[in-house]
């Protein structure tokens, strides 16, 4: 295994190039954001790089959004709490955005002692894993609306 260095956002795009993926790094931003499967994922870390977060959205099918707002609140916070259930990660939570109900989608990682390249790789294709495995199943945990 390589030596453990200091987590960087840089490090986890050249990982991912390195993986064949394409991906932004954003240093003003303090991002990387990439599509895969054309979902959005967008790579973080907390202020004092003690946590490498991934997140990505997903956003409910049109029959939901039809529902009176208080139903959507509950169904997505249902869907939620089932994945939650099932899986450790990523973490699902209801959350709007632009005023559109979603549900926001975590991985976390402890990075403040450092990574060594193949932890990064790891934990980028991890992320990229759970999420895609959520958003392909979020959609059967949808409960019988009748």
């Amino acid at each position: 295994m390589s030596d453990v260095k200091p987590f960087s956002l840089e490090r986890v795009a050249q990982s991912l190039r390195d993986e064949g993926y394409s991906c932004s790094y954003d240093e003003e931003a303090e991002n990387v954001t990439g599509i895969w499967n054309e979902i959005s994922f967008r790579f973080a870390t907390s202020e004092a790089l003690i946590w490498f977060r991934t997140s990505t959205t997903w956003e409910p099918p049109e029959r939901i959004l039809e529902l009176d707002e208080s139903t959507v609140s509950a169904i997505l916070q249902e869907i939620s709490n089932e994945w939650n259930r099932q899986h450790l990660q990523p973490t699902a939570y209801p959350f709007p955005i632009d005023g559109q109900p979603t549900i926001m989608l975590d991985y976390t990682a402890f990075v403040a002692d450092g990574l060594s390249d193949t932890q990064i790789a790891y934990n980028a294709n991890r992320a990229l894993d759970v999420h895609l495995q959520a958003h392909s199943t979020l959609p059967s945990l949808i409960p019988p609306l009748f």
